[in-house]
């Protein structure tokens, strides 16, 4: 059971980090390319990474902390449970809150409206992965009890 419960914040911590880095490294590579107008990023002379690898590293860092809260509030608050088993509006409530204190901390901590529209996002996002989840789910139950066609 704690092996269990270790492999789905180990694995919910590397999808978040994961899905933030690949976000960072977009975004990193919009505002290197300038292709969003009216961003500038300036990291200063000493920053030996660049803008790409550095906005990369910073959305691996909030997608850390993002998935770790999020595994710790499901693990603590759910006992259980897995996260498939859980109804849609509170696998939203602890999304919002583990992205809200994500960027909250390391991106957007002087502009809540950022951190409610990004945790809003995170809801909706896992609300909608889990109901694509379900449903591959069901159709995978469907086809086992499909016998096979006769030779």
């Amino acid at each position: 059971m704690l092996l269990r419960r270790l492999r789905g914040i180990i694995g919910a911590t590397a999808v978040g980090t994961a899905a933030w880095a690949g976000l960072g490294f977009l975004f990193g590579v919009m505002v290197r390319f300038r292709l969003l107008p009216g961003i500038e990023v300036h990291l200063g002379p000493r920053d030996p990474l660049g803008v790409i690898a550095t906005l990369t590293l910073l959305g691996a860092m909030v997608g850390f902390v993002n998935g770790l809260t999020f595994a710790i509030l499901v693990t603590v608050s759910e006992r259980g449970r897995t996260v498939a088993e859980l109804r849609s509006w509170r696998l939203a409530l602890w999304t919002a809150i583990a992205h809200g204190v994500g960027l909250h901390y390391f991106l957007f901590p002087s502009t809540p409206i950022l951190v409610v529209v990004g945790a809003g996002l995170g809801a909706l996002t896992s609300v909608g992965l889990l109901r694509l989840a379900r449903h591959g789910e069901a159709r995978e139950r469907s086809q086992e009890m499909t016998p096979a066609p006769a030779p």
